[in-house]
């Protein structure tokens, strides 16, 4: 008997003399029972209900998209930060090793050099002094060797790890502004959530005061929302960029590396 009570009041057309609570429950009711409109508008007011609420990554294909973006681009810099640092290490050692072979090369040449002049026979002299010379000049050869080691290579894979660094910078500001957004999507919803809470109460002082903070966190929240947008297109947009460019840079430096050792290694097999 209380249910068809019940449901013979909330089935009633609201009235202007009805109080708030009633309105809303009937407007509510009447509103979940009309199918035909459900069905027309399909999922589009579900959808601007949960944008209201924060959104749903699953149903906004873009975000969704953004997101898997940002999070595959974040593990391909952390690798190419990883593997860039240990090239600069081993080309560091590399460098260093040149120069101690360089060091060594002078040493032998010099040491030779006073075997020649201290031989007897004048033969035997002749072929300790030319080897001595063949060492003086392939530390040369060594030393400008180890020169574009660091001036080239070393320099080249730095600037690139300082580079990354610096785009991961952003990726870590974009991912605080992220959080902000959610943070105040939260009070935001709170907000909503006391301001329908004071109307179902009629506590009309009240949600009036409670309208407004609502209005200003909205407010907030949107211009979060933007900002992250923006910080979000700016990145996507220097990061191809950087695709186009730097890559091609590397690439011209790489080259201009390997003609220059290429040109050391005629010099030291044109030694005789």
């Amino acid at each position: 008997q209380l249910e068809v009570q019940l449901r013979t009041i909330i089935e009633t057309p609201a009235e202007d003399s009805d109080i708030k609570p009633f309105r809303l429950a009937k407007n509510y009711y009447k509103v979940c029972m009309n199918e035909t409109q459900i069905e027309l508008q399909g999922l589009d007011h579900m959808k601007s209900i949960l944008k209201q609420l924060g959104g749903w990554p699953v149903l906004e294909g873009k975000l969704e998209i953004c997101i898997r973006w940002f999070a595959d681009k974040g593990l391909l810099l952390d690798s190419l930060e990883s593997q860039l640092s240990h090239l600069h290490s081993s080309v560091e050692a590399l460098a260093l090793a040149r120069r101690d072979l360089s060091v060594y090369s002078a040493h032998l040449a010099k040491s030779l050099a006073l075997v020649s002049n201290t031989e007897e026979h004048a033969s035997v002299s002749r072929v300790v002094s030319t080897l001595g010379e063949l060492y003086e000049r392939t530390e040369g050869v060594y030393a400008a060797e180890a020169g574009a080691d660091l001036n080239i290579l070393a320099e080249l894979f730095r600037d690139y790890v300082c580079l990354i660094a610096a785009v991961k910078d952003t990726f870590h500001a974009r991912g605080k502004i992220y959080q902000t957004w959610q943070s105040w999507q939260i009070i935001l919803n709170k907000k909503r959530e006391a301001k329908v809470k004071l109307e179902l109460a009629g506590r009309s002082d009240k949600s009036i005061q409670a309208a407004h903070e609502v209005t200003e966190w909205e407010h907030k929240v949107e211009r979060c929302q933007e900002d992250f947008a923006a910080i979000s297109a700016m990145i996507k947009r220097e990061y191809a960029g950087f695709e186009a460019s730097r890559v091609q840079e590397f690439k011209d430096t790489m080259v201009k590396y390997l003609e220059e050792l290429m040109g050391y290694q005629q010099q030291v097999s044109r030694i005789e």
